[in-house]
């Protein structure tokens, strides 16, 4: 009877141990360096900023006793404040408010080895990124070999006696971005790849719960060779949750096989929250569910939080201030890339312009708009302006083509014509019909007044650093030809922007103009008719 009581309460003290344990896990992705309300890419006004997202975190973490909070990458670079400070004030922000973990993303590694390295050796929270390696090539400095050694591939948070693993992976796309005079000594590893190195020693750590912070995101079309997370997901179904990012979309909640996938989408636009639920007695998640918090005009700016980068936010607001001259036309970009507008032909005169300051004679420029629906008035034009034109840093490079070499880029280039990727051409005149067989929607090519090239006329042609690279492996054939040894590419290291600045300050007051560099030749194809 009394052994027999005895087993009674022993069972009834282990039922009662068994407790829940609640966890949330906040995250932004895509901040780009955006601490202010902005505009987003629908035009909605006042919105996002880490500023209003460091507001929403003081207060969830007032209310939840358990709170994470993760980056998934491109941080620092794409607004004025991440230039003038080359990244620093973002990296002091996310020291600032206690970031659990930052997962490096593609344009973290824009401004070079140096400037990334920098960053990383200033952050005082976990850097991840599983899938991103360096080996020291020659001369490499020292401050950058240990700055990588900084880099772990995940890091682990116990909160109540649970251990939540969070490994980290940058998006495997960067050498096609990144020419590699950008990145010495970087490799990056294939997903899947490293996450069979990574996962077992999660595992082997303890971590109850797993989840993935990835700078990376889902394309409804699967996956390619930037994002890459349905292969993760067959390939790791005891995944938990996956934090996404990199294509600036917004996913609430979804299932990948499923995993608990969300993504808040870009510029702290939303705060993504993901709320978990762990039973220590049945040693799994009983409940798991996302939202994405709207950073709107109805939620604060943190005061504390604006205080720590006053100085760098006056300084920016002064330089995006700056009059660079003025404008007695109305510039545009309407219609791009398609058609050729004012501020295509501003950006690739500034581009050749400066080429041609540093003893680099061109013939032609091929180049994309940003911005499809820029308009400036005319009137008095500033930085602000430039940054609108040109958001990312882009240096410039020359190759030498024959005419041929030529015809196969920009055949290759017409086959995007009714994207957003397509390219103009400057400085030549090309004809283009669209409605051709690919390999034949080039009919056209001649000098800038119109006169057809000679065959074996050699050309000096302008490529951005990252259609040089590929831009994402849509332009495989342009950086095949320009990589080889007999094109005599010659890279430079301004930036795209600093050559429109100074064209700008140089040329003003400016006249818009087109030129006609490109059109359509509307006569239909021949299309044979179907055999019996």
């Amino acid at each position: 009877m009394k052994t027999s009581r005895w087993v009674v309460l022993f069972l009834g003290l282990t039922v009662c141990s068994g407790k829940e344990v609640a966890i949330t896990i906040l995250h932004t992705t895509d901040l780009h360096a955006t601490v202010l309300p902005t505009m987003d890419y629908e035009g909605t006004k006042d919105v996002g900023g880490l500023a209003r997202c460091a507001w929403m975190i003081r207060r969830i973490r007032a209310q939840e006793k358990n709170v994470l909070l993760v980056d998934a990458g491109d941080l620092y670079q794409g607004a004025a404040l991440g230039y003038l400070t080359e990244g620093a004030a973002m990296i002091r922000a996310i020291n600032a408010l206690r970031y659990d973990s930052w997962t490096l993303g593609n344009h973290e590694f824009d401004w070079g080895i140096e400037k990334i390295a920098a960053r990383i050796a200033e952050a005082r929270v976990p850097v991840l990124a599983a899938n991103i390696h360096h080996k020291p090539v020659a001369n490499t400095p020292a401050a950058i070999t240990d700055a990588f050694r900084k880099i772990q591939p995940y890091v682990i948070r116990e909160v109540e006696g649970v251990k939540v693993g969070i490994v980290g992976l940058d998006t495997p796309g960067i050498p096609s971005w990144s020419r590699p005079r950008l990145i010495p000594g970087i490799s990056v590893e294939e997903s899947v790849a490293a996450l069979r190195r990574v996962i077992p020693r999660m595992k082997a750590d303890g971590c109850a719960i797993l989840v993935l912070t990835t700078h990376q995101g889902i394309r409804e079309q699967g996956d390619d060779h930037a994002n890459q997370l349905y292969a993760i997901s067959r390939a790791f179904p005891e995944m938990d949750v996956i934090i996404g990012g990199h294509t600036h979309r917004t996913h609430v909640q979804q299932q990948i096989n499923g995993i608990l996938y969300t993504q808040a989408n870009y510029w702290g636009t939303y705060l993504g929250r993901v709320d978990l639920a762990y039973d220590t007695d049945k040693r799994k998640l009983i409940s798991r569910k996302a939202e994405l918090v709207p950073m709107d005009a109805s939620v604060g700016m943190d005061e504390e939080f604006l205080r720590l980068l006053k100085s760098d936010l006056e300084k920016t607001e002064a330089f995006l201030g700056t009059k660079l001259g003025e404008i007695q036309d109305r510039f545009h970009s309407l219609k791009a890339p398609k058609s050729e507008t004012p501020i295509f032909n501003l950006l690739c005169a500034a581009i050749a312009e400066a080429l041609e300051a540093r003893g680099a004679k061109t013939d032609a420029v091929l180049h994309g708009i940003f911005n499809e629906r820029m308009v400036l008035e005319p009137g008095p034009i500033t930085m602000r302006d430039i940054f609108a034109i040109v958001p990312y840093e882009n240096t410039i490079g020359v190759a030498t083509l024959t005419r041929d070499q030529l015809v196969e880029i920009l055949e290759e280039n017409a086959s995007a014509y009714q994207t957003g990727r397509f390219r103009g051409l400057w400085g030549l005149t090309m004809k283009l019909r669209i409605s051709a067989p690919d390999g034949r929607r080039v009919v056209f090519v001649g000098d800038r007044e119109g006169r057809s090239l000679a065959s074996d006329a050699r050309l000096r042609v302008a490529f951005n650093s990252y259609d040089l690279a590929s831009g994402g492996m849509r332009w495989n054939r342009l950086r095949k030809i320009v990589d080889r040894p007999v094109a005599g590419l010659k890279e430079f290291d301004f930036q795209t922007r600093d050559a429109v600045i100074e064209y700008v300050r140089k040329h003003s007051p400016l006249r818009a103009e087109n030129r006609g560099w490109w059109s359509l030749d509307r006569t239909k194809s021949f299309v044979p008719k179907p055999g019996p």
